[in-house]
């Protein structure tokens, strides 16, 4: 993008939209400029200690609503037992 553009980008699921407007740029030799591009693009994103942890969130969120939305349909009541 150049100084003054505007762009928009979804979410995956499409219901956050991120607005960018360009007010200024770094200067940066070319060269410096491809090789983060080329490190940003080689980096492995998805094996990093940080995106585990939050997927690892996520998962158990979701773990738990399917679970106590098949105890609702099964109507499934826990009882203790008093030892």
């Amino acid at each position: 993008l150049a100084v003054g553009d505007v762009a928009t980008v979804p979410n995956a699921d499409r219901t956050v939209f991120y607005v960018v407007h360009v007010v200024r740029r770094s200067h940066q030799a070319e060269e410096e400029r491809q090789q983060l591009l080329q490190d940003f693009l080689n980096a492995d994103v998805f094996d990093s200690r940080i995106h585990r942890y939050l997927a690892g969130q996520s998962q158990a969120r979701l773990l738990r609503r399917w679970i106590a939305a098949l105890q609702e349909k099964y109507a499934v009541r826990w009882y203790r037992s008093e030892t």
